[in-house]
């Protein structure tokens, strides 16, 4: 049988060496190691600093890899899904609204006040282009954009859109046309209605959303007709919201703009593009396209406004149910307080009342001069033009909440709101045409023109009747000549002396009745007539 065998394990040289060695000398040796490996250090110091600094970016350089980094350049195919989400979302939203955008055209003949107008513009013309006058067409032609509200036929566009036209029509993508008749206006916020005749009941319609969850810098789409570029659609985003009288000042003889609270958007608006609709992605109407700002250049400088969808959506519905625009009223005239000394008010906004009128709703709420209205119904008050369209848009009859500082205290008032008397709109200054509720001129010869009476005529012919006047409930018109009113008034000067002694008989009784007798040009019978007209001063209420 065979003896066990015993495992030895194998030594390396090195080993075998060491073992061999005498303890003094194996000390010493291992000793002269350590020495040559703290020498070898401390000399490659600078290497070694170098070779961690590269090992601690490798490490880093790894880490970031192995984890998706904020930072990192998206790929193309993201990119490519980002921006077809983007474009899929434009694409709906015009999709949804274009059918209902149409293009109003308006027509009217020159008149001979217009035509002087041009002539004096040509005489300034060196004499070889003088001649062009002979080539000016006898019709004016322009053109807007319009959309439709209600599957019937009735289309929301601007006032500036629809005034003075003699014709209008309002043609849709389709290439179908209508004839069609203004069915209101407000002036004061460039709003009107057209209603389209002899067209089917199923016309497709926008919506109108709630601008007032609209946020600066939230994408928009403008639709239009600019330049006579049918169905165009521009992009851009909400730059601000609620630019009043105070930012936007826009008005001129033809745009009252008396109620201003603007969206400011860069999606380009051009000529023809008033009265288009501004649509968010939802192709939602939050604001109907109306001006820009050109700084005298006549070109987009990525500078347009808007009307909010909610304060049309306003007009719209008191044209249709009254004929015109019912609005609140306090009684109050206001300023901003940029207006006033800062060292007075510091940092408080809102708007400072400068005069309250006897018998209104502010007087018999208790509001005072110099109290600062703060907030209006749960809204807070930024200013003047803030605090009148709150107010304006206030349902007549209620009782709301009125907050102000007064003596640097706050009161909260309970203010109950009537109806805005129509004459305020008109801003006349001129007393005799608040007092008899209508304006007038002499007959002169552009106006014998006008308003179609012959060279014979004399008088003082109505230019324009307050919305509202008694004038207007009796029936009188633009165009009205005024022979007598109770004397004969063969002209503005005799009128004016009738209108003086009826001021002062109001001053005694309050209200008083005059019989006017007047000639009406396109009258069949050709006779003139008799109209009895209430005379009041409506600013001495009880």
């Amino acid at each position: 049988m065979r003896g066990r065998q015993t495992l030895t394990p194998t030594l390396s040289r090195r080993e075998r060496e060491k073992k061999a060695l005498s303890p003094e000398r194996l000390r010493k040796e291992e000793s002269d190691l350590q020495g040559a490996a703290e020498i070898s250090y401390f000399c490659n110091s600078s290497t070694r600093i170098s070779m961690m600094r590269r090992l601690v970016f490798g490490v880093s350089v790894l880490f970031l890899i192995s984890i998706p980094s904020v930072w990192a350049e998206p790929d193309a195919d993201i990119r490519m899904f980002d921006a077809r989400v983007l474009s899929n979302s434009f694409v709906s939203a015009i999709e949804k609204v274009s059918p209902a955008v149409v293009s109003i055209n308006g027509e009217r003949k020159f008149n001979s006040e217009d035509r002087e107008k041009i002539n004096g513009i040509i005489q300034e013309l060196p004499e070889s282009f003088r001649d062009m006058l002979d080539l000016i067409p006898d019709r004016q032609r322009w053109q807007g954009s319009g959309m439709m509200i209600r599957a019937d036929g009735l289309i929301l566009t601007n006032y500036h859109v629809l005034e003075g036209a003699e014709k209008l029509s309002a043609q849709f993508a389709d290439g179908r046309e209508f004839r069609g008749e203004i069915a209101g206006h407000d002036p004061y916020t460039d709003i009107a209605l057209l209603q389209l005749e002899n067209c089917p009941g199923d016309l497709p319609t926008v919506s109108l959303g709630d601008s007032d969850t609209l946020r600066v810098g939230e994408w928009v789409l403008a639709i239009g007709s600019p330049f006579r570029l049918f169905g165009s659609v521009s992009e851009g985003i909400v730059s601000a919201k609620n630019r009043t009288g105070e930012d936007v000042p826009l008005d001129n003889e033809n745009r009252l703009f008396m109620y201003k609270d603007f969206i400011q958007t860069t999606a380009a608006i051009n000529i023809g593009n008033s009265g288009g609709p501004l649509i968010n992605l939802d192709g939602e109407v939050i604001g109907i396209n109306n001006s820009i700002q050109t700084a005298g250049t006549q070109a987009n400088l990525g500078i347009g406004f808007a009307i909010p969808s909610n304060m049309a959506r306003f007009v719209v519905e008191s044209l249709l149910a009254n004929g015109h625009v019912v609005r609140g009223w306090l009684g109050v005239q206001i300023d901003s307080l940029k207006n006033a000394r800062l060292e007075d008010w510091g940092t408080l906004q809102g708007a400072l009342i400068t005069d309250v009128r006897p018998n209104t709703p502010a007087a018999q709420a208790g509001l005072e001069v110099g109290d600062v209205i703060v907030a209006f119904n749960s809204h807070k008050v930024g200013g003047g033009p803030q605090l009148q369209n709150l107010v304006t848009q206030t349902p007549v009859g209620s009782t709301v909440l009125v907050s102000v500082f007064r003596d640097k205290e706050k009161l909260d008032l309970q203010v109950t709101v009537e109806e805005l008397p129509r004459y305020l709109l008109t801003g006349t200054s001129e007393w005799e045409e608040i007092l008899m509720g209508f304006a007038v001129e002499e007959l002169t010869d552009a106006n014998r023109e006008k308003y179609g009476y012959p060279a014979e005529s004399h008088g003082v012919v109505i230019t324009e009747i307050l919305p509202g006047s008694h004038a207007e409930k009796s029936g009188l018109r633009p165009g009205d000549l005024i022979l007598e009113m109770n004397e004969p008034t063969p002209d503005k000067d005799s009128y004016m002396e009738q209108v003086g002694q009826a001021a002062n008989r109001v001053a005694e009784r309050k209200e008083i009745t005059l019989i006017l007798q007047v000639d009406r040009a396109d009258a069949k019978d050709g006779f003139p007539r008799y109209v009895s007209v209430k005379v009041e001063d409506p600013l001495k209420r009880e």
